[in-house]
């Protein structure tokens, strides 16, 4: 994070709680580089390759620390940190001061209470002519990044750049959310070459920060953030959440479709994903099976090794067509990547999300010692090379449009390949 971009930040960013002492955020930048050169980002990026200019970083952000006296401040120094590691299991987020649930959001009592507490009040926000902001973002080109978003049906938000540089905001134009109004931030962006992202994103309830890095925008949606420019436009790359997650079915007499919507290895999914195994895997009999990977955020090899290896087994007597969108993730990525090493193997869809290369064993999170920030770690090795898809994704033989049915793209594409 350059320091222009940080300047910008502490002027917009207004407080939303004082640091105790003034050296808690020196301490936990400190505590953050111990904890993240224990990591395996750290060891294979940073470690004896790009120490120098790590450290000369984590000198600068010390320095810059001298000025940072609100949490928002901190955090973005912090963030600093994390992103310079390409690692996007890493995750760092503010520790919320108060938290809200959603039934409190019906409460009117309880939300005129809230609406008058300081930090309601003083909450990250901008002055605008926002009926004019409105107009003129509603005039910007579709494929431009800037323009309105929405959170679901939930707050509308402007996002526009700012200045001359890659720095983006996000502020609030209307909010069907009483914990939201008008002018305040509800995520910030820096756009790199390549078409990626960091974003500071602030939790819909609680209105916590969290860094979200090596993000990108796909078909006018972030990967990972429900802010979208057209959230009633149908996506056909993405699958509908009430999809059954384990489906198989014949779509022709020559094709099978075979839908593994997740790799979850908690005991319970376990037991589900064993469950379906037994029942299909004597039943894969047509010369060609689509893998259907959309939308599967990952999970563990506990879960995923039986059916690449029955795959594996597959593409010795039929074509197996790979299909994956910008929401598969993690171990359903690294499943594909190890498929596509296969003969008779073809991958169909748009980018994965490149969320591939580490991982975390035992879902640890640590707290900072100031107590309002925690880093989710990753333990994980880069076991099979995949650090060169991280943010990237795996890249798909035959791209498919979004504005038409997937299942009906790819059986054409079968048949043309049978022709």
């Amino acid at each position: 994070m350059n320091r222009i971009f940080y300047i910008f930040l502490i002027s917009v960013l207004n407080p939303l709680s004082v640091f105790s002492q003034q050296n808690s955020c020196l301490t936990d930048l400190e505590a953050l580089y111990e904890i993240l050169k224990e990591t395996p980002g750290y060891q294979d990026q940073i470690f004896q390759k790009n120490e120098k200019e790590y450290l000369g970083l984590l000198n600068l952000q010390k320095e810059q620390s001298k000025e940072a006296t609100r949490d928002s401040q901190c955090f973005l120094l912090l963030s600093g940190l994390v992103a310079a590691i390409k690692d996007n299991h890493l995750s760092l987020s503010q520790i919320p001061d108060f938290e809200i649930t959603a039934d409190q959001l019906k409460d009117s009592a309880f939300m005129d209470a809230y609406r008058a507490r300081e930090d309601f009040i003083n909450f990250s926000s901008v002055r605008a002519n926002f009926d004019s902001l409105e107009r003129a973002l509603a005039k910007v080109p579709e494929y431009d990044f800037q323009g309105i978003y929405y959170y679901k049906d939930y707050i509308k938000a402007g996002f526009f750049k700012i200045g001359e540089g890659n720095r983006y905001i996000g502020v609030v134009l209307e909010s069907r959310l009483p914990n939201w109004k008008q002018g305040h931030i509800a995520f910030l962006g820096k756009e790199y070459d390549g078409g990626f992202w960091n974003i500071w994103n602030y939790d819909l309830l609680n209105k916590n920060l969290t860094l979200y890095s090596g993000e990108r925008i796909v078909n006018h949606t972030f990967k990972r953030l429900p802010w979208s420019k057209f959230p009633t436009r149908i996506d056909y790359s993405l699958i509908p959440e009430s999809s059954e997650l384990f489906q198989l079915r014949s779509l022709s007499p020559t094709i099978q479709y075979l839908r593994l919507g997740t790799f979850a290895s908690g005991n319970q999914a376990i037991e589900i994903s064993q469950v379906f195994y037994d029942q299909i895997k004597d039943s894969l009999s047509a010369p060609n099976l689509i893998i259907d990977l959309r939308n599967n955020g990952g999970g563990g090899s506990k879960a995923s090794l039986k059916y690449y290896q029955l795959i594996r087994e597959k593409t010795k007597t039929a074509k197996i067509w790979l299909l994956f969108n910008q929401k598969t993730a993690s171990n359903a990525e690294q499943i594909a990547l190890e498929l596509i090493k296969l003969d008779n193997v073809s991958t169909l869809g748009v980018n994965t999300i490149g969320i591939v290369a580490y991982g975390n064993n035992y879902g640890e999170s640590k707290i900072l010692p100031s107590g309002k920030f925690k880093i989710y770690i990753t333990d994980m090795k880069d076991s099979g090379n995949y650090l060169q898809y991280e943010s990237v994704g795996i890249k798909p033989d035959h791209f498919l449009m979004f504005d038409q049915d997937w299942l009906d793209q790819t059986i054409a594409i079968i048949e043309s390949s049978e022709n």
